[in-house]
């Protein structure tokens, strides 16, 4: 059967995502899991070979897709989820997780709705779902911000690296934002 070039890259940004979503929930079960210290060798090791899996799908995409925005914006993304990796090793203690469990929960639950709303079908037509899970992230987001201002700087050995987790979170979810409506269009 023969793929157009728009079905072909539907098909590569679907697993794109697919494999986007499988690192980054490997990357927030390292804050929520409370033996990720003890067994961090196991966590590192699943966030390599997520990464091995997502740079696959990232070579097909740049062997089929010429347009440099749509490569750039990928990397972008993906540099984000593993800039968001970073928290867990600038905290050194996982009570400091504890303290923001329920909100990073949330952000995470959001995070992987957004990247499995972004699927072949929602390439072809603008997606209300997509927009929606988007959204939720936002609150989410906003939520963990409000935690951020009311107790993790006070209790927190260095609470500038939850801003700047936030601060990702933010870029992440307007670059996702816009990439998606600049594509159906």
């Amino acid at each position: 059967m023969l793929f157009t070039r728009k079905n072909e890259l539907s098909s590569l940004l679907t697993r794109y995502f697919y494999r986007l979503n499988q690192l980054q929930e490997i990357v927030f079960a390292c804050f929520i899991k409370g033996d990720y210290f003890a067994n961090s060798f196991h966590y590192e090791n699943q966030i390599h070979q997520a990464r091995i899996h997502l740079f696959k799908v990232m070579k097909k995409i740049r062997k089929s897709e010429s347009n440099q925005s749509i490569l750039s914006t990928l990397e972008t993304l993906y540099e984000i989820i593993f800039s968001l990796n970073n928290l867990k090793l600038r905290v050194k203690d996982h009570a400091t997780f504890e303290v923001c469990e329920i909100e990073i929960k949330k952000v995470a639950k959001f995070l992987g709705a957004v990247l499995r709303e972004l699927n072949y079908k929602s390439f072809s037509k603008k997606s209300d779902a997509v927009i929606e899970q988007i959204n939720l992230l936002s609150i989410s987001i906003a939520e963990f911000e409000e935690i951020y201002q009311s107790t993790l700087q006070v209790v927190s050995y260095e609470p500038i690296v939850f801003l700047f987790f936030v601060k990702n979170l933010i870029a992440f979810r307007d670059e996702v934002e816009e990439f998606y409506l600049r594509l159906i269009k």
